[in-house]
C-alpha cells in the first residue's frame, strides 16, 4: 500500500527505523485525518523515538 506511489511500506519502515505495521498505522491515520495526524502523533511520543522526530523534521521543512 502506497499513499502517493512514491515508496513502499517496507522502504518507509527501513528508512525510518520502524516496523512495517507501524508505517501502516501511520499511513491509515494520514489517509483518514490528514497530515495533522502525524504532527499530533509525533508530539505524543517520547523523545527517544528518534525516527518519528526525523519524520516530523522532514514534514515541517
Amino acid at each position: 500500500m502506497t499513499i502517493e506511489g512514491k515508496i513502499t511500506t517496507r522502504e518507509a519502515a527501513e528508512s525510518l527505523g520502524l516496523s512495517e505495521r507501524q508505517i501502516i498505522r501511520l499511513k491509515k491515520g494520514v489517509m483518514y485525518e490528514g497530515p495533522a495526524f502525524l504532527i499530533h502523533k509525533i508530539q505524543a511520543v517520547n523523545l527517544c523515538m528518534q525516527p518519528l522526530m526525523k519524520l516530523r523534521t522532514k514534514l515541517l521543512h
